[in-house]
């Protein structure tokens, strides 16, 4: 959460150093996994309720 704040409360006039890109691209990595794994639960959900 300390990264998110820091990398959306930030300046953002100014380029991102190295480790905000870095940071960045983690988080987008995180947010696809745990997108991911929504759609499962959801599906498993489904299968049950048919």
């Amino acid at each position: 959460m300390h990264a998110w704040w820091e990398l959306t409360h930030g300046n953002i006039n100014s380029t991102l150093s190295p480790k905000q890109q870095e940071t960045a691209k983690s988080l987008l990595e995180y947010c696809k996994l745990d997108t991911w794994a929504m759609v499962e639960i959801w599906r498993k959900f489904n299968e049950l309720c048919d």
